[in-house]
């Protein structure tokens, strides 16, 4: 007789059928499974994705917001005229004229290196100002200027800024907070940081030279576009401009940036421009916009370096790129040109930067940094500076007769 139990529904047949199915699904449950954790943790990152967005958006918000709810400034004087001075309400400080240059390691700057010709701009080094601003402004002592050109280079010039470097905004609040014990600016500004965009708040941890442009970017009373060159600017042979120049600092550039972030490009075009052509026109806001109209800037990266020599080429100045050398560049300068540099990480950047050398003598090579006051008072050693530099543009303008300018200046 044969054993019911190999034979029944119950058997131990059964078992070992069932058993030996059981094996064969295993593998397929267990992907099964991990597929699904997968799709469950691509699911969580896309939602920390959104809330961040929401996050950003909800700030941008209630930045604006609170411009628009915080009280107007005024200018209060006595019956003589002799005291003026800003007043800013909702705990906010006041905005005067000096400022921190930083930077914050995130998505809000220019992430790449050059792609063929364009060139890396960080955008947590842009701020523009040059030697002097026009109107009444509150300065960095409480003082009172009005309707009087401010030398704006020499007010919110340090005589030492440490070498920027790449903060996290962890990194960059701590620094504030810290610059904020002995600033009051900088601490009403740390007091209200969830009101500031990060890179900005970046920029002002590596620079508390920007001090006064980040606290004015909350007050558009204190966003004065536009303005020409000042008395000061024009009697020099190589004036400064600096991106966070409020006359031109504000003005968007870039990645949802603004030139005083990320427009050190323009800045320095029109630094070069100046010095060989007078022509006050060009001024970087100027630049800026045109840049950004004709698609000189490139998303994600930064100012496309054929903006150094498209834009000259249009007013008769003649644009070479050699090699990097001591003798190449002294050799330059010594023909009367100027020298636009694309600089690697180090002493002007921690990511990706422009500055200007206008010029030499036996303590080293005249910089134009247009981020900095400081690095810009300083003179630098070719063996200090020429690893640093990436990429350069020589500037010499064309022998040219009038008639062949004026067609240069009509276009």
């Amino acid at each position: 007789m044969r054993d019911k139990r190999m034979i029944g529904p119950g058997g131990d047949g059964e078992v070992q059928r069932r058993t030996q199915l059981g094996k064969k699904h295993k593998p397929f449950y267990v992907s099964l499974i991990v597929l699904l954790m997968f799709i469950n943790i691509i699911l969580f990152l896309d939602a920390r994705i959104q809330i961040h967005d929401i996050q950003c958006t909800l700030t941008q918000v209630l930045n604006r917001l609170e411009s628009y709810q915080s009280a107007d400034v005024a200018v209060l004087s006595d019956e003589q005229g002799e005291v003026a001075e800003f007043v800013a309400a909702a705990g906010l400080g006041v905005a005067g004229n000096s400022g921190v240059v930083a930077g914050i390691e995130e998505n809000d700057s220019p992430k790449t290196e050059d792609v063929k010709d364009v060139g890396m701009v960080d955008s947590h080094f842009g701020d523009d100002s040059s030697d002097g601003t026009t109107g009444t402004k509150t300065l960095w002592d409480g003082d009172i200027s009005e309707e009087t050109e401010v030398d704006y280079v020499s007010l919110c010039g340090l005589s030492e800024v440490a070498a920027p470097v790449r903060l996290n905004r962890t990194q960059a609040l701590a620094r504030l907070k810290e610059l904020g014990e002995e600033n009051e600016m900088i601490a009403d500004i740390y007091d209200n940081h969830r009101f500031y965009p990060d890179n900005l708040l970046g920029a002002l941890a590596n620079n508390p030279e920007m001090t006064d442009f980040v606290a004015g970017y909350l007050n558009s009373e204190v966003k004065a576009k536009g303005g020409g060159l000042t008395e000061a600017e024009k009697e020099q042979d190589y004036p400064l401009f600096l991106q966070w120049d409020p006359r031109w600092g504000y003005e968007e550039y870039g990645d949802s940036s603004i030139v005083g972030l990320a427009g050190c490009g323009p800045v320095c075009l029109s630094m070069a421009l100046y010095y060989l052509l007078d022509d006050e026109s060009l001024t970087p806001d100027v630049l800026a916009e045109y840049s950004m109209k004709n698609g000189y800037y490139v998303s994600g990266t930064g100012t496309a370096w054929a903006l150094l020599t498209d834009v000259p080429a249009k007013y008769g100045v003649e644009v070479t790129q050699p090699g990097v050398s001591e003798e190449t560049i002294k050799k330059a300068l010594d023909q009367g040109s100027v020298i636009i540099c694309s600089m690697r990480p180090g002493d002007f950047t921690a990511r990706g930067h422009f500055i200007v050398i206008y010029g030499y003598d036996k303590e080293g090579f005249m910089v134009n940094d247009p981020n900095c006051v400081a690095r810009s008072k300083e003179q630098w050693l070719f063996s200090e500076i020429g690893k640093q530099i990436k990429h350069i543009w020589v500037l010499g303008e064309k022998k040219l007769d009038m008639e062949i300018r004026g067609e240069y200046y009509e276009k």
